[in-house]
């Protein structure tokens, strides 16, 4: 289980994982009430979840060891693909831009 921080931002309180993937989306300046629907998982945690076909649309046939992803209602709204520290922070700098408003425009 991971352990769990509350950030307070403008009167609200949020629940959010102390990980790797939530510190580094806290850096990147990620909204704070997005990071609790954020996942870093292998690419067959995320198949066994949502379908094989699924997370070979979303990498566009790419073969990644590991992905990030939003999620919502059992939809992944974003999904990036990483095999290495470089891919891996690109990837979470690209989710945070997606996150903040207008950012998908």
């Amino acid at each position: 289980m991971k352990d769990l921080k509350v950030l307070t931002k403008d009167g609200i309180s949020y629940v959010i994982p102390e990980d790797r993937v939530t510190n580094e989306m806290l850096k990147c300046g990620c909204p704070e009430g997005d990071l609790w629907l954020i996942e870093d998982s292998t690419i067959e945690a995320a198949e066994h979840f949502y379908g094989i076909d699924t997370i070979m649309d979303l990498s566009n046939g790419k073969e990644y060891k590991r992905c990030i992803y939003y999620h919502e209602s059992g939809v992944i709204n974003y999904f990036a693909g990483y095999n290495n520290e470089k891919e891996y922070r690109e990837a979470c700098w690209w989710l945070t831009k997606m996150l903040k408003p207008g950012g998908d425009e």
